[in-house]
Parts: C-alpha cells; structure tokens; sequence
C-alpha cells in the first residue's frame, strides 16, 4: 500500500489538454422582451464574444478579446458577418417549421450550438453541431460520417432539410477549418489570461442531454 501511495504522489501524471470554442445560437418569436436572435460565443467554456439582433454587432466579453479585436479586426468582421447570416437563416427556418407542424402564434425558440475542439497533446481534432426547437434536440451533424441525424421530432421534417446540401457541406468545412482557426487565434490571445483545465470541458457530444453538465446554463431552453 505504501509503494502505491508513492506512485500516486511522485509520479507524473500526463493527461490531455482540450481546448474548445463553441457557439451558442438562439432565434425565438413570440417574445417582445427577448431580442429576436442572440448569440454567444464560449471559448474554453468561458463566454469571449455576444451578438444579438438589436446590436448587430459582435462584442468581446473579455478584456484579452478586446486586444485580440484591435489587433485582428478581421474577427469583428467575421463574426458580424455570421450573426447577421444566422439571425435571418434561423428566422426562416423558425419560419418553417412552424408551418411544417401548422404551428400558429405562440412563443417558439429555434437553437444551435456548434462546437470545434483541439487536443493539445495529440494534435486531434473534432468538433460536432445540434440544432433544437423548444426545447428539444431537433437535427444533429454528424461530422464523422458527413450527414444529418434527426430525433423523433424531426422525422417528418427530414425531407426538406435534406435538400439542404450547401448547408451540410457549409458546415462541414466551418468545424473542420474556419473554427479551428478562431480556436487557434483564440488559444494564442487567451493563454496567459485562461486557468486551463485537462480534458474537463470536451465537446464530445453526450447522448441524452444537449450539453455536458459542465455548462448547463447553456443547454437549449425548456
């Protein structure tokens, strides 16, 4: 027993360190004291960057994103860019599905998360992307295998989303380069400023809830 105690004290313990940049999208109707769309931006489970449909504009929520903003202004840019996209793609896809499930008035929430991560150790990697609708898991991307898997929910609405193959391949290239990259920048500008965790905020896709239970402030609304 002692010999194992000195194990666990003096030897080293190497362990992996993910890193992650993840985005949190929330299109909702029906509301009037709720912005039509907001956004916000999370890099290594703490929030760097928001947008929304009244600002129009992305905005560091981090001091060291301000320094990174001035320096790279190309990422306001991209970032507006995007909110602007999302706000009007997830309000017609709202849209959409309401009258797919005739579906009048009402409060209704239309969200997404997509995620990126990079393993520090191994160099690997990976990212995966949810889309939900009150509440519910609705579509998920299945990044490994390049397709769209539907929940129950959203069985009947597979044939119209299939259509969507700019999208699949739109996405398909974000998690696996655009989003690596900003995950990069994000790393170079926050290191010295982020307490970093091993492995404790991976973005694997758990297989019940939305988002693993470090961050349930941001799992889709009830």
């Amino acid at each position: 027993m002692k010999l194992i105690v000195f194990l666990l004290v003096f030897l080293p313990v190497t362990e992996s360190v993910k890193h992650s940049l993840t985005y949190f999208l929330t299109a909702s109707s029906g509301l009037q004291t709720f912005p039509e769309f907001e956004a916000f931006l999370a890099f290594d489970g703490v929030q760097v960057g928001h947008c929304d449909s009244i600002s129009k504009r992305a905005e560091p929520r981090q001091d060291w994103v301000k320094k990174l903003n001035e320096d790279k202004p190309e990422n306001v840019d991209w970032h507006t860019n995007r909110c602007i996209a999302i706000h009007q793609f997830s309000k017609a896809i709202t849209e959409k599905i309401q009258q797919h499930f005739n579906q009048t008035g009402g409060v209704h929430f239309f969200q997404e998360i997509s995620s990126c991560e990079r393993d520090d150790k191994t160099g690997e990697v990976g990212g995966y992307q949810q889309y939900g609708y009150d509440g519910e898991t609705f579509i998920l991307l299945d990044l490994k295998n390049q397709r769209w898997v539907y929940t129950e929910q959203a069985v009947t609405f597979k044939p119209m989303w299939d259509q969507r193959n700019a999208l699949l391949n739109y996405n398909i290239k974000f998690l696996n380069g655009d989003c690596i990259q900003w995950l990069n920048m994000y790393l170079e500008y926050g290191n010295s400023s982020l307490q970093r965790k091993s492995s404790s905020l991976s973005v694997s896709p758990p297989e019940v809830s939305v988002l693993s239970s470090q961050l349930p402030r941001y799992r889709f609304l009830p």
